[in-house]
């Protein structure tokens, strides 16, 4: 989180500070400009949040397959109780 924070941070400033010496032209004109000027910023952005989805992927993940482990140890406990106190 602290990345993306960093980065956004960064890409925001030299937006801003893009604009702020874009030369003289039409909005499109200027838009393409000040995109060009912060376009490695925005590629760090965008590599840091693709980082942040792909950590919390991983966590739901492992979440996930824990709990498949925990659904099988119950379901071999719930087993195990039956064969030792089941009536003969």
């Amino acid at each position: 989180a602290h990345e993306v924070a960093e980065a956004e941070h960064d890409y925001r400033k030299a937006k801003a500070i893009a604009w702020m010496e874009a030369p003289p032209g039409t909005v499109p004109v200027r838009e393409s400009w000040v995109d060009s000027e912060t376009a490695d910023k925005r590629r760090r952005l965008d590599v840091a949040e693709g980082m942040r989805v792909a950590s919390l992927e991983a966590v739901r993940s492992r979440r996930q397959q824990l709990s498949a482990v925990q659904s099988l140890l119950a379901a071999y406990k719930a087993d195990a109780d039956f064969h030792r106190t089941r009536p003969d």
